[in-house]
């Protein structure tokens, strides 16, 4: 039998609880274990058991965050891309470790960890002035949260970021043309006219104005130029068809004269 509290039915009819209490030296979960015949009194004894660990993972830490951010940095050394491992040492080095100092890694909790998160919106940038992007603040968190990861496999120790919020990444619009701009780029191309040009006029720049405009309107200059540019690729494609076979027909009538010579 199990249930949510991670609880068995022995075969020799007693009930069994694990708790994990921590990671071993490959990675896999070590539980302490719990027996009882009844229930109830399993579910007791292990509520109690759970709040008794985690008072003593409290306790027992005696690290500053900054050493543990050190620590997982050495770790990650030895697993990651020289590139990503540059990242890391970045982020920690000038956001992390600057601003909590030599706090102790069991001070941390989800306000004072909000707060940090808040104060880098604002205020994140080396000057002072301004904040620093979502996407950074949410990078330096990811960061933060391996590094409770670390010390929660390697320690027992609690995690802060485990219930941490990511700020949202602010998606921002297009910038667009205004229509001083528009009507330049609509003169230049009428005034340069080649084969990017006309592209770009009637590709692009035919779908920008559209955004905003539900009838566009050109030109009859851009129209006329338009039509005589593909008149004259017509006329190319053409020609060049009638003196391929003008030049076939020439290559046949000169065999057959070699032939009539050579009899």
């Amino acid at each position: 039998m199990r249930n949510a509290m991670n609880i068995y039915k022995r075969k020799d009819g007693r009930f069994e609880g694990r708790i994990p209490v921590g990671y071993d030296e490959k990675g896999k979960i070590r539980y302490r274990y719990l027996y009882s015949k009844n229930l109830s009194e399993l579910k007791e004894k292990m509520l109690i058991s759970y709040a008794d660990l985690s008072n003593s993972s409290q306790n027992k830490c005696g690290k500053t965050f900054k050493e543990l951010c050190e620590e997982w940095l050495a770790s990650a050394k030895l697993r990651v891309k020289h590139s990503s491992y540059c990242c890391y040492e970045k982020l920690i080095n000038k956001h992390v470790i600057p601003y909590f100092e030599d706090i102790g890694y069991d001070e941390l909790t989800t306000p004072v960890i909000n707060a940090f998160a808040e104060h880098k919106l604002k205020y994140g940038r080396s000057n002072g002035f301004g904040g620093l992007s979502a996407k950074t603040v949410h990078d330096i968190l990811v960061v933060m949260r391996s590094v409770a990861k670390y010390a929660e496999r390697e320690y027992g120790y609690r995690n802060p970021m485990r219930n941490t919020s990511m700020p949202k990444s602010e998606t921002k619009e297009a910038e667009v043309f205004n229509k001083d701009e528009r009507s330049r780029l609509q003169n230049y191309l009428q005034n340069n006219l080649n084969e990017s040009n006309l592209v770009l006029l009637f590709s692009g720049h035919n779908d920008l104005i559209a955004t905003y405009y539900s009838n566009v309107a050109f030109h009859w200059s851009m129209i006329v130029a338009v039509v005589m540019y593909l008149i004259v690729g017509i006329v190319c494609i053409f020609s060049g068809e009638y003196w391929k076979s003008f030049m076939d027909d020439e290559n046949s009538a000169n065999t057959s004269n070699e032939g009539e010579s050579t009899e």
